[in-house]
């Protein structure tokens, strides 16, 4: 469960300002799965960065889940075609081998200098809930998140390519011993630049 919820969270520049709401859809073909989404928002929506933003899930796993791995394909979205994302010091398109030790990860290799701030927030907002964040196997638990506030730090320099845009993000879980498909989610977002100096008059 803490998985799903920070893959999530992991997964959220100038072009459309198209998404006014996070958009949700399950790609997952396994019937079996073990997981379930049956809520999930984000606001406000375009994410201001640096700002803050709310994040509310509904979610549900019917039984324990081991260590697994996390492939993320990220796209920007501009008016002619969709820009694919590359991996740069472990964010954005990127695979991660073992999401049981990914948060504690995130926070030591503070990753592109932006994750660790991340991961610490990721981290603390599933203790308030009762969920130990790199416990493996993951036991069986309903969880519902409502509101919880998340700072989106500063971009650093190396990713201020990635600070405003509509972005389409593809994740997919997978056991690392059953190759099961834990979880398959496709979200649309937008993110943009907190404004400064005179672009604060034009709402901008």
């Amino acid at each position: 469960m803490e998985k799903m919820t920070w893959i999530l969270l992991f997964s959220i520049g100038g072009v459309l300002a198209e998404y006014t709401s996070l958009e949700v859809s399950n790609c997952n073909k396994n019937p079996n799965t073990p997981s379930t989404i049956s809520h999930m928002s984000i606001s406000p929506m375009p994410v201001t960065i640096p700002g803050i933003f709310y994040f509310s899930a509904d979610m549900q796993l019917t039984h324990k889940v081991g260590d697994s791995s996390m492939e993320m394909s990220i796209k920007r979205k501009t008016y002619w075609v969709d820009i694919p994302i590359p991996c740069i010091f472990r964010v954005g398109s990127c695979r991660y081998n073992s999401l049981c030790t990914m948060v504690d990860d995130m926070i030591t290799q503070d990753w592109a200098g932006l994750m660790g701030n991340i991961g610490n927030q990721i981290k603390t907002m599933l203790h308030s809930y009762n969920v130990t964040h790199n416990q493996c196997p993951q036991p069986p638990r309903t969880l519902s998140i409502r509101n919880y506030m998340i700072r989106m730090p500063e971009m650093p320099s190396v990713l201020s390519w990635f600070a405003a845009g509509d972005y389409s993000a593809n994740i997919r879980v997978q056991d690392n011993i059953s190759n099961e498909e834990l979880l398959c989610l496709d979200l649309n977002l937008s993110l943009k630049r907190a404004c400064t100096g005179y672009r604060c008059y034009f709402g901008k």
